[in-house]
């Protein structure tokens, strides 16, 4: 007899079922309610004719919650611009938190790398020079400005990144 934890989703009688039970599970409560009209487990199982332990024995197949954790991010897709947006918008306000979370986006820069480059406030001048040069060239390439932001917002953000490296700069002094 095959453990559940061995088996895999195309052993699944009630193919059409478990599919709709991933993109249920991948949603929040009140998507789960307006898209299937209802949001608890139990209310899936009676909906699909389903027993609530059906329900409990596909969670526990291998790659289950990486096929829930693939129908998030699918869906999420659809608001990564509204997420930009609203980070861009922040970091024209002055959140260094966002205005670096863009740059991590645009430039692709992660941990690592910023670890082995050094904070911005380390950087001479050149080299902040060269960085903004690396951006500016990075936002262009990807057509980002006529999607996210207008030049003038652009120019607006290129400011306040400024204002945040000689803020930055200021306090090592100190």
């Amino acid at each position: 007899m095959k453990s559940v934890n061995k088996r895999k989703n195309k052993d699944i009688r009630k193919q059409a079922e478990f599919q709709e039970y991933v993109q249920f599970i991948a949603l929040p409560s009140i998507a789960k309610q307006n898209i299937y009209g209802c949001i608890t487990d139990l209310e899936f199982a009676k909906k699909y004719n389903l027993n609530k332990s059906t329900l409990s024995e596909w969670k526990k197949i291998d790659g289950f919650f990486d096929l829930v954790k693939n129908a998030v991010l699918e869906r999420l897709k659809c608001r990564l611009p509204e997420v930009l947006d609203g980070i861009i918008a922040s970091a024209r306000e002055g959140n260094p938190q966002n205005a670096k979370l863009f740059l991590q986006y645009v430039m692709g820069w992660d941990k690592k790398s910023e670890e082995s480059e050094g904070s911005l406030s380390e950087l001479s001048d050149d080299e902040l020079q060269e960085k903004r040069k690396e951006v500016e060239s990075i936002v262009c390439e990807r057509g980002l400005p006529s999607m996210l932001i207008s030049a003038e917002e652009a120019a607006e953000f290129e400011m306040k990144v400024e204002e945040i490296v000689a803020k930055e700069r200021k306090k090592k002094v100190n």
